[in-house]
């Protein structure tokens, strides 16, 4: 791709403001937190906003994040997004990976793992995480852990790496937070997420869906029921996520699926197994989806993940003979690998179905 087809490709992009929908911070189902405050040592701001953040995912389970990342930096990162995702498939070719199960580069349309079986996801990614050259020890030691690739468009690297690291420090005062309201020391959860975390960022582009693609959900083909991604729940500790267009569905506490709004300068915080793990099941994982839509659609995903040795089980203050152990110990490696596995099973099921 030339650098002239490169800068009218960004430059084209999608607006996130293009599907966005007004709502008030008096929202219940989808409560608007102003998290400014986490980055300031103001404590009286600071443990309001710890309070908002307790009650929303004690109650809810999720929320939305504004005050802590630029209208301007986010709109960079969709035209880049949109930049790679309008290339042909020959040439987003060199950039494919999912020979590996942890991917760095691009997943094809319909190649993301299925997390509900009989589910085929209408989505493609282009992948990355922390940089680590090839002779990095963190990298020779981990699967989780490689070098990123970047296609060859302008400034792609650059605003992508200021983002990942934007939204990773949002994620650690996230962490911070957490903790405090749990009656826990401050760096309790975030000790547990240094660079040899397995956090990873997602560019998602989802196609709008045409006739061909919109099946009734009973249909019993043995290629499956296309949706834009199917419900799971996230491997890591948390996961911060924006989307330029309606379709992401949050399962509340009360069991209840949610619109999300699109609000341009708010993200989407989303509690993640680790810390269920973690916390014995007082914080609980939110399931989430996103149907197929007629619509086209991105969506800017972060996984602030813990250290990839780091043993995910309930700790001593969630713990007690009326309420043991819920969950048995696993590192965070082990458990993002074998939930990545149990959904590639799922997706050679329905091909040898097809086959």
């Amino acid at each position: 791709m030339t650098s002239e087809r490169a800068a009218e490709s960004v430059a084209n992009s999608p607006s996130t403001d293009a599907h966005s929908t007004h709502i008030t911070s008096e929202n219940t189902s989808f409560p608007i937190i102003d998290i400014a405050p986490l980055f300031t040592e103001d404590q009286s701001s600071r443990q309001h906003c710890i309070d908002q953040i307790k009650h929303a995912c004690l109650t809810v389970g999720f929320f939305g994040a504004q005050g802590a990342c630029s209208q301007d930096l986010i709109s960079r990162v969709y035209r880049q997004s949109a930049a790679f995702h309008s290339l042909s498939d020959a040439d987003k070719r060199p950039y494919y990976s999912l020979e590996k199960v942890i991917t760095r580069g691009w997943v094809p349309l319909h190649e993301e793992p299925a997390y509900e079986p009989g589910t085929i996801s209408h989505v493609e990614s282009f992948d990355l995480g922390l940089h680590l050259p090839p002779d990095d020890p963190d990298y020779m030691e981990s699967p989780l852990l490689e070098p990123n690739v970047y296609p060859d468009l302008i400034g792609f690297q650059e605003d992508i790496d200021t983002y990942y690291a934007e939204i990773n420090r949002m994620g650690s005062a996230l962490l911070e937070a957490f903790a405090e309201m749990l009656g826990l020391e401050r760096n309790t959860f975030r000790q547990m997420s240094t660079r040899r975390a397995g956090s990873k960022m997602r560019l998602l582009h989802y196609p709008g869906a045409d006739d061909q693609d919109r099946q009734p959900e009973e249909s019993s083909s043995p290629e499956g029921v296309k949706v834009g991604i199917s419900s799971h729940s996230d491997f890591e500790m948390l996961t911060i996520m924006h989307q330029n267009a309606p379709g992401l569905q949050l399962l509340s506490r009360a069991g209840e699926w949610v619109d999300v709004p699109v609000i341009p300068d708010a993200f989407s915080v989303i509690l993640d197994d680790a810390l269920e793990f973690l916390t014995n099941g007082v914080l609980r994982a939110t399931h989430h989806r996103v149907p197929l839509t007629t619509w086209e659609r991105y969506s800017l995903i972060v996984f602030h993940a813990a250290d990839v040795d780091q043993v995910l089980q309930p700790l001593p203050e969630f713990v007690s003979p009326e309420n043991p152990p819920r969950y048995q110990p696993i590192t965070q490696a082990a458990h993002i690998l074998q939930q990545t596995y149990a959904g590639i099973d799922n997706s050679r099921e329905m091909e040898q179905l097809a086959s």
